[in-house]
Order: structure tokens, then C-alpha cells, then sequence
């Protein structure tokens, strides 16, 4: 899939990881693309479930040094409000499968970026794909009224399901996204967040923008 993905056109590729996934293998999945030419940038990601805001926060602080992006599938309202506005949070995203939408709410407290994943279009049919559409249309235009950044994913899980940025982008302007938008959401978002969110990694960062660089002597 990854060099499939090179052959498509991209240039970097978010890989979804088991929560369980050791650091160990974390590297070992980094070295299968290390050698690629041309070079494809690979990160890795994790998305949780969370029930509720207490289980939300004890996941975070468990996995926000271990991967790259942490994406949220937003099961509640509560997990939504909570993980629209946590910095440890990349990206936020409200399964088409499920009642829950983006409120106006939730849309003014938003911090990081809508994610908005698109194979339930891809391989959808009848219905299910219709009424995906129009979840995720509805999700859309509350997002751009709010001012929140879009960023769009395959969700793809096998070749089949993966697709061109062109055909990518071709499916956000259905959605409500003008022909810029559509092509920035394909990746821009995400790559311009990789190098603060890799400030997560080493062992003295205190919060976003903030990071101890140089470990000072003596007590405090």
C-alpha cells in the first residue's frame, strides 16, 4: 500500500496503528518505507474511541509520546467538546456511521482539525452511501461556517479502497469544499502540523511551543 501510494502521487502517508503497537515495532514499521525512491514520508497515528471525557484524558496521556497523530472518533458529546479543544489531539472525526454530528458547539471550540474520512464513499452502496454523504456534507458546511481546518483521509485498508489526491480532493468539492480547499485538505493540514507534533517525543517537552532543551544542574 505504501509504495501504491507513491505510484498515486503522494509524497507522505499517515499510518493507523494499534493502540498496543511497542515503540519497537513503531520503528520497524518506519524502516519498510526508508529506503523508498522517491522518498515517501511515513507517520504513524492512532484513533481512539473514548466513552466519555475521563477515559479521554487517561488514553491521551498514555499515547501522546508514542505516536505521531492521535485522531479521536468522537463516540459522545462530551469526548467531543473535550478533544475539539486538547492540543494533544490531531484530528477530530465524527463517524458517518454513527447519530453524533459536528454542533455549532463543538465547531467554536475547535483547536485542531476536522477529519474527515472518506471510505464510507468509496465503497459505500445504495443508502448507506447516500446517507454518509449527506452526514458528512452537513459535517462539512457547520466545520466551514466555524472557521475549523478540514484535513480529508482514504481511510483505506487494502489497495482496492486507495485513491488518487485528484480523486480525493474530487470527492470534498462534492461535499461543499471550493476546488482550493479540496486540494489543501488532501494533506496540507496534516504535514504542517507534523514537526509541533513531533515535539511531543522528547523526554522534556512541556506543552505545545514549550520545550526544555537543555536539562539545568542542581536542584530546583
Amino acid at each position: 500500500m505504501c509504495r501504491n501510494a507513491l505510484r498515486l502521487g503522494f509524497s507522505a502517508v499517515g499510518l493507523t496503528l494499534d493502540q498496543s503497537t511497542t515503540p519497537q515495532e513503531i520503528q520497524a514499521v518506519k524502516r519498510v518505507t526508508a529506503d523508498f525512491k522517491p522518498r515517501l514520508e511515513l507517520f504513524t497515528r492512532t484513533e481512539i474511541a473514548p466513552p466519555n471525557r475521563r477515559i479521554l484524558l487517561k488514553m491521551l496521556r498514555g499515547l501522546r509520546n508514542r505516536f505521531e497523530m492521535i485522531s479521536v472518533r468522537c463516540v459522545s458529546n462530551e469526548t467531543a467538546l473535550v478533544a475539539a479543544r486538547d492540543r494533544r489531539v490531531d484530528t477530530v472525526l465524527f463517524p458517518c456511521d454513527g447519530n453524533l454530528r459536528v454542533s455549532a458547539g463543538v465547531a467554536s471550540t475547535f483547536r485542531n482539525l476536522l477529519e474527515v474520512e472518506l471510505q464510507p464513499l468509496i465503497m459505500g452502496q445504495g443508502e448507506r452511501r447516500r446517507t454518509c454523504f449527506l452526514r458528512l456534507r452537513r459535517d462539512v458546511r457547520r466545520a466551514l461556517k466555524g472557521g475549523v481546518p478540514i484535513v480529508a483521509s482514504s481511510g483505506a485498508r487494502d489497495l482496492l479502497q486507495q485513491r488518487s489526491p485528484l480523486a480525493l480532493s474530487s470527492i470534498l468539492t462534492t461535499l461543499g469544499l471550493d476546488r482550493s480547499e479540496s486540494i489543501k485538505a488532501i494533506g496540507s493540514p496534516t504535514l504542517s502540523m507534523l514537526e509541533p507534533s513531533r515535539l511531543r517525543f522528547p523526554q522534556h517537552h512541556l506543552e505545545v511551543g514549550v520545550v526544555v532543551t537543555k536539562k539545568p544542574r542542581g536542584k530546583a
